[in-house]
């Protein structure tokens, strides 16, 4: 039997409320069944002990992730096609505690096969219509406007008795603890075998466990506007230090190729390191999230490998020191910039696949030697002035 997929969602998050309405299209598409579990948002980050509390994930994020991520929700609306309308600043938190909790606890209580529709009422409500959702009479107007199944024919009484009745409060508490001991740590969440999968642009994880392999979403290249014969100029900046670098690099010419855009791609290393001092970012992002989220991230790069058919091996020599590996680079585009891709690529697949020290001067001198590279004469470059400032730049460039 086709498995059976598990929504986990609260109102509140503008993710999944575009998950709402991706997975009623899954559902269709792969003719099989989702749950549609209401969960506290608030509730599942207080469950796992996340940094920023019970406040919104954004909250803790320094300047520039904080308009990457924002950048990245408005593609993933204008690809979806969805209207959203971004609330006010005083319907959202801080400035409103709460501002869904009476919409979920109303979600608890309607039968199953009911809730995806009144969902997609609230969501339509909160994110479209800028509705006060911590105001009865309009929870009043919001379930009576569903003509089917109708709020009377539900029988659960009046709004007022469904959200003053305590064991329906408690169940939702009950299934946000269920949803934190399974792994849940954020929305829009999915299980599915229970086996979890988060994040919006996870779903063609999810129909690949229901059955149904579907591509990834192509994000920004294939949303710019281009003509055959206008060149576009990508950036991909790199340290070998990351391993979703590394899974990257193996994706990034494919990528491109796919679009059919005319590209120019430009490999540009930089110090990881350095940029997150700079950004404000934590040195190591995986020491500053809550273990279920740091658990799940694994899983979901393993994922991620198993998809694409490559080779990963988590290094023994992480964290990885790049700063002469990364100067390497630059020397090898002075002298051999021909090769300079390849080289990249051996490097990157000596760290992640081969269990290389990239870090030691005697391991890295023996691999260029090894590839064919002057290796005395890059080696010497690495020590220069130039490359040494050249390296910096690039990392400047980067974070602005």
């Amino acid at each position: 039997a086709t498995p059976r997929c598990i929504f986990l969602f609260d109102i509140v998050c503008p993710y999944a409320y575009l998950a709402s309405q991706a997975i009623s299209k899954l559902e269709r598409q792969c003719n099989t069944s989702v749950y549609w579990q209401p969960v506290l948002l608030g509730g599942l980050y207080k469950n796992t002990e996340a940094p920023q509390g019970t406040n919104s994930a954004t909250s803790i994020l320094n300047a520039t992730k904080l308009r990457v991520t924002s950048n990245d929700f408005l593609m993933h609306v204008h690809r979806s096609g969805v209207p959203l309308n971004y609330p006010p600043e005083h319907l959202r938190t801080p400035k409103q505690k709460q501002p869904t909790l009476k919409a979920m606890r109303i979600l608890t209580a309607i039968p199953s096969d009911a809730r995806a529709v009144y969902a997609h009422a609230f969501y339509k409500a909160r994110w479209v219509e800028h509705v006060d959702l911590t105001k009865e009479e309009e929870i009043e107007k919001i379930v009576q406007s569903v003509k089917s199944p109708s709020w009377d024919s539900l029988q659960l009484g009046s709004v007022v008795d469904v959200l003053s009745d305590d064991s329906i409060k408690q169940e939702l508490q009950v299934q946000t603890q269920k949803a934190s001991s399974r792994g849940v740590f954020g929305v829009p969440s999915f299980l599915v075998n229970d086996e979890l999968f988060w994040g919006l642009d996870r779903l063609h994880f999810v129909a690949g466990a229901l059955g149904f392999p579907a591509s990834p979403p192509r994000k920004q290249i294939s949303l710019l506007p281009h003509r055959k014969n206008t060149e576009i100029h990508v950036k991909f900046y790199f340290d070998f230090s990351s391993p979703w670098s590394f899974l990257g690099s193996t994706q990034i010419e494919r990528a491109i190729a796919e679009t059919g855009a005319n590209v120019k791609l430009e490999f540009v290393p930089i110090l990881l390191g350095a940029l997150f001092r700079k950004i404000g970012a934590p040195n190591l992002p995986s020491a500053a999230v809550s273990q279920a989220k740091l658990e799940y991230s694994r899983k979901d790069f393993a994922d991620w490998v198993k998809r694409y058919g490559i080779e990963f091996v988590f290094t023994p020599h992480f964290p990885i020191r790049t700063v002469v590996p990364l100067r390497v680079v630059l020397a090898s585009k002075k002298l051999c910039p021909d090769k300079t891709v390849q080289l990249i690529h051996q490097l990157y697949r000596a760290a992640w696949v081969e269990e290389q020290n990239i870090a030691d001067v005697d391991v890295l001198s023996d691999l260029l030697r090894a590839w064919d590279f002057p290796a005395s004469q890059m080696l010497k470059l690495t020590q220069t002035k130039e490359i040494k400032d050249a390296l910096i730049a690039n990392t400047t460039e980067a974070e602005t």
